[in-house]
């Protein structure tokens, strides 16, 4: 009996123990949870990664593949990365199309612009070029005369044109003629300083542009002792050469009579200065217009170039507008000594390109068929 019971005895101690042994362990288990779960608390509640914890390295690398992988995501706009945080390999990638972007924008950009210049250009007609010489006949097209020789018709039946057109020639007027010519205008220019880019010189009436104003020239020169070292005798001498070569040249071409055709006003150099602004309306040469109605004594208009294009001068080109939108149009080229001619009245409504660089040097020699309007050159005994 004492035996049974001091064995009953030990088999409640042995399982007392047990249940406390497992108690504890329980225990234990239950204090590593809650550290571990205290971390993880600590860690959502700051919104960073603490370094005491064992296991933060690999915390941050998590982040660090998480941030990679959501660097171009949108939905999550609460984190803003700017490019220096980035990863050199994705900073590198993100440059290199960046640039290439900007490349094909700009040629994208030049190469629509290159494509509309060149249609534009192609499209138009080089009459006459720097590297033309259109020697002996002249050269170019006739075309329908405009209505605005109806009138004419009825007055100057001898004289006004019934087939139109335009011309140039290369061998009407020689080298020295033209350099005289030019000479003359250079030395007549250094006169007077006009203000705007274009300076005008009107053989006719002495009319000579200085500051925003005309002077005249030739009353000047009357009270001058040596007024003939100004304007030699010799340069009307020239002009007058020139202008029955193109008086014959013209009535043959558009089939008129020579003795009904006269030289009218004005009759005027021209230097245009890439350097100066406009100031008046003389100034602004480049303005699309028709001579008959611009000067009203204009029949037929000639121009004798005096420099070359590309050589003296950029820009400067004459055309003739066939287009209202500057394309299918009909261009001249200025070259030194070329004469072009032409009737004066709408069918031929042109411009001069502005010049971008270098001066450009030219005269114009007008016709009109009307005698009340034709004009005598003074000399310098008058």
């Amino acid at each position: 009996m004492v035996q049974n019971n001091q064995h009953h005895h030990h088999r409640r101690r042995r399982n007392l123990l047990h249940n406390v042994d497992n108690k504890n362990r329980h225990s234990n288990d239950d204090d590593v949870d809650d550290q571990q779960n205290d971390g993880r608390q600590s860690i959502n509640k700051d919104g960073n990664i603490i370094g005491e914890q064992n296991n933060s390295k690999q915390q941050q690398q998590q982040q660090h593949r998480s941030m990679n992988r959501n660097v171009f995501s949108h939905g999550n706009r609460s984190h803003v990365y700017s490019i220096l945080s980035l990863p050199i390999w994705l900073r590198k990638i993100i440059i290199s199309m960046s640039i290439m972007f900007i490349v094909y924008i700009y040629h994208h950009h030049y190469n629509n612009n290159q494509n509309r210049n060149q249609l534009q250009s192609s499209t138009n007609i080089t009459m006459a070029s720097i590297n033309d010489n259109h020697l002996g006949s002249p050269f170019g097209q006739f075309k329908q005369c405009s209505n605005d020789y109806e009138q004419d018709r009825l007055q100057f039946k001898s004289c006004t044109p019934y087939k139109c057109g335009r011309f140039v020639s290369d061998s009407i007027v020689n080298d020295n003629e033209a350099l005289e010519l030019r000479l003359f205008a250079q030395t007549i220019f250094t006169m007077v300083q006009p203000n705007g880019g274009v300076a005008i010189f009107d053989l006719a009436s002495g009319a000579l542009s200085n500051g925003t104003q005309f002077i005249n020239l030739y009353k000047l020169l009357k009270h001058l002792p040596d007024r003939e070292k100004v304007i030699k005798q010799k340069i009307f001498d020239t002009f007058h050469v020139v202008r029955k070569k193109l008086l014959q040249t013209i009535t043959m071409t558009f089939g008129i009579k020579s003795d009904h055709l006269y030289l009218t006003s004005p009759v005027f150099f021209t230097k245009i200065n890439s350097k100066q602004a406009a100031k008046t309306l003389n100034d602004e040469y480049w303005h699309p217009h028709i001579d008959k109605f611009t000067y009203n004594t204009f029949h037929y208009t000639s121009l004798l170039y005096l420099a070359t294009y590309q050589e003296e001068f950029s820009g400067g080109r004459f055309i003739f507008i066939d287009n209202d939108e500057k394309i299918n149009n009909t261009i001249i080229e200025p070259k030194f000594g070329r004469i072009s001619f032409f009737t004066s009245g709408s069918e031929n409504q042109h411009m001069v390109e502005q010049v971008s660089n270098g001066e450009r040097f030219a005269l114009t020699i007008p016709f009109t068929c009307d005698p009340n309007k034709q004009v005598i050159l003074p000399t310098t005994t008058i």
